[in-house]
C-alpha cells in the first residue's frame, strides 16, 4: 500500500490537467505556470511529437503586445504525457519538476492596426536576439519580395539545388513562404530560417545585400 507521504511528493511532482479542449484558459494557466505569466493566456493546444521533438507539448500563448509596426507575443511550452480520461476527453500529467519554457515571437502588423493572429516567427534565444530587429529582417524580406530590383542577392546551394539558385522566381517562391520556422540573430546579421532548408541572411549595416543557403533538410 502506498503511504501518505509517498502520495504527498508524487502529488507534489506531478500534477493532472484536463484537455485544453475542455478547460478554462485561467485553470491551466494557473496550474502550469504558477503566475509566471506577463499578459492573459489567449489560446491552448497540445502539439504531439514531431521528428527532433519527442514530447508531447501543451503550449500556452500570451496575448500579443503591440510594438512599433510589429507585435510581440510569448508562447510557453511544457512537456506533458497521457494520464487517461474523464468524461471522455483525455487528461495529462504535468511534470513540475521539469516546468514550462518560455519562446519569444514577432509578426509583423503590416496595414493592419491590430495585432494578427498568425504569422509569428520565433526568436532563436541568443544574447544579440532583440525583438526590434528581427522585425526589421522580416521587413526587409517583405521589402524583397514586393521589389527585388533594389536588392543584391548572392545564392549558395548544396546539390541538388542549384537550379533553384539560378531561378530568380522560383528563389523568391521560395522565400516567400508566410510562415518563417526562426529568426536567429547575430551580432552583426540576422538569420531568418525560411523553411528546413532555405536561410536568409540579412546584414544589418548592409540592408540591401541578401545572402541565401540552400541545403539539405536540417531538423527544426
Amino acid at each position: 500500500m502506498i503511504s501518505s507521504f509517498i502520495l504527498a511528493i508524487f502529488s507534489a511532482i506531478l500534477v493532472m490537467i484536463p484537455d485544453p479542449s475542455t478547460a478554462e484558459l485561467d485553470a491551466l494557466a494557473d496550474k502550469v505556470l504558477e503566475g509566471r505569466n506577463q499578459r492573459p493566456i489567449v489560446s491552448q493546444t497540445i502539439q504531439l511529437p514531431q521528428y527532433m521533438r519527442p514530447d508531447t507539448l501543451l503550449i500556452l500563448t500570451e496575448q500579443p503586445i503591440p510594438q512599433h509596426g510589429f507585435c510581440l507575443r510569448t508562447r510557453w511550452l511544457a512537456g506533458i504525457a497521457r494520464a487517461g480520461e474523464e468524461d471522455g476527453a483525455p487528461t495529462w500529467w504535468f511534470d513540475r519538476r521539469r516546468g514550462a519554457s518560455a519562446e519569444r515571437e514577432v509578426a509583423l502588423t503590416r496595414e493592419a492596426e491590430a495585432c494578427p493572429g498568425t504569422g509569428y516567427v520565433r526568436l532563436i534565444g541568443t544574447a544579440a536576439a532583440h525583438p526590434d530587429r528581427a522585425a526589421w529582417a522580416l521587413a526587409r524580406l517583405d521589402a524583397y519580395l514586393k521589389d527585388a530590383e533594389g536588392f543584391t542577392m548572392r545564392c549558395t546551394a548544396q546539390h541538388p539545388l542549384q537550379p533553384e539558385c539560378d531561378n530568380p522566381a522560383r528563389l523568391r517562391a521560395r522565400l516567400a513562404n508566410p510562415n518563417p520556422l526562426a529568426i536567429i540573430q547575430g551580432r552583426d546579421d540576422a538569420q531568418i530560417r525560411i523553411d528546413s532548408m532555405t536561410d536568409l541572411t540579412i546584414h544589418y549595416d548592409e540592408p540591401g545585400r541578401l545572402s541565401v543557403d540552400l541545403h539539405r533538410p536540417v531538423p527544426f
